[in-house]
């Protein structure tokens, strides 16, 4: 999980870059970047929220099973928890 929010995390910058920078030819203005149109905001500013609550959910969930490993704990090593970042 925490590759793929990294992954989308850094799809999203180049996506947003690109938008930027890549301009168009409409009838109405020329040389408008991409990212001014709302279809586009809205596709990569939807996108770039859920990447972003994401990593917070997944910074949540690290820091929680750094504190139940050091957590002195009466489970045999059998039954502790064990991080598994392909788990999924």
């Amino acid at each position: 999980m925490a590759a793929l929010t990294a992954a989308v995390r850094a799809a999203v910058t180049i996506g947003i870059r690109h938008s930027r920078h890549r301009l168009t030819m409409g009838r109405l203005r020329t040389d408008l970047p991409v990212l001014d149109y709302r279809t586009q905001q809205d596709a990569l500013c939807g996108v770039l929220a859920e990447v972003y609550a994401c990593s917070f959910l997944i910074a949540r969930i690290k820091a929680q099973y750094v504190r139940q490993r050091s957590a002195p704990t009466d489970l045999s090593a059998a039954h502790r928890p064990v991080w598994a970042p392909r788990a999924c």
